[in-house]
C-alpha cells in the first residue's frame, strides 16, 4: 500500500519517551550486550571526520592524540560505518568530511576497531541543520510549485508563489535572476521531503524557508 494519498491524514506521535521524560535507549542495551567496547561504552573520544560517504556507507576518522585507550592498540584512523553515524534518524544528504566529531570505540571479534555512535561535538546528531548552519525563517508556511525534481543528485527547485510575501532579509540571500532581481525559486533537497514523497514537477506544494551557509532554501 502506498505511505501517502491525496486526502489521507495521518497522525504520528512525536518526542516519544519513557514515564518521566527519559530517552529510549533500547540500541544502547543491544549494544551493551553484543559489543566490546575500548573504554567503556560511554567514553568518548574526539577526532576529525577525514569523510564520510552515505552512499558507500562508510568513512574513515581520526581520532586525537593523547587518548588511553586502556591497554588497546588503537590506530589513529579508524573506520566508521552507517549504523553508527548518529544523523538523528535523518538521511545525510551526501559526502561529508573534515569536522570535528566524537565517538566510542568497539571491536570487532576479528580484533579490528570501528568507531561506536559517532556524533558532533556534545552528542550533537550529523544532521543538515547542525552542518549548515540552518535557522527556519519564522513559522510561516509558504506556497509553491515544483519546477524541478532532480532526485539522483538529491535536490530539486520550487518555485515560489506569485503573491509571496517574502522577507527582505531571506529575499537578500536569494539568486538572482538575470537582471539582478531576487529570483522567486529556492532549492530544496530530497531529505526534507516529508515522509520521502514523490513530488512531479508541476505540483503544488506547502513549505517553510529557511537560511543557511549556503542561502536560502
Amino acid at each position: 500500500s502506498k505511505r501517502w494519498a491525496p486526502g489521507k491524514i495521518f497522525v504520528r506521535a512525536k518526542n516519544v519517551t519513557q514515564p518521566g521524560g527519559k530517552p529510549i535507549a533500547i540500541q544502547d542495551k543491544v549494544d551493551a550486550e553484543k559489543k566490546i567496547f575500548v573504554g567503556g561504552q560511554n567514553l568518548r573520544y574526539t577526532g576529525k571526520l577525514q569523510w564520510y560517504c552515505p552512499f558507500r556507507a562508510f568513512g574513515y576518522v581520526d581520532m586525537d592524540e593523547g587518548f588511553d585507550t586502556a591497554g588497546e592498540k588503537v590506530p589513529k584512523n579508524i573506520r566508521v560505518e552507517k549504523a553508527e553515524v548518529n544523523s538523528g534518524g535523518k538521511d545525510l544528504p551526501g559526502k561529508i568530511k573534515a569536522i570535528q566529531v566524537e565517538f566510542g570505540i568497539w571491536k570487532t571479534q576479528k580484533g579490528e576497531f570501528r568507531a561506536y555512535n559517532m556524533t558532533l561535538p556534545g552528542l550533537e546528531p550529523i544532521t543538515v541543520t547542525a552542518l549548515e548552519h540552518r535557522s527556519i525563517v519564522g513559522s510561516e508556511e509558504f506556497k509553491g510549485t515544483v519546477k524541478e525534481n532532480w532526485w539522483q543528485q538529491g535536490y530539486g527547485k520550487v518555485e515560489l508563489a506569485s503573491d509571496t510575501a517574502v522577507p527582505d532579509d531571506v529575499k537578500a540571500k536569494m539568486k538572482k535572476d538575470k537582471e539582478g532581481k531576487p529570483g522567486n525559486l529556492v532549492y530544496y533537497r530530497t531529505v526534507d521531503v516529508r515522509d520521502n514523497q514523490w513530488l512531479k514537477k508541476g505540483q503544488a506544494v506547502r513549505f517553510q524557508l529557511y537560511t543557511d551557509d549556503k542561502g536560502i532554501g
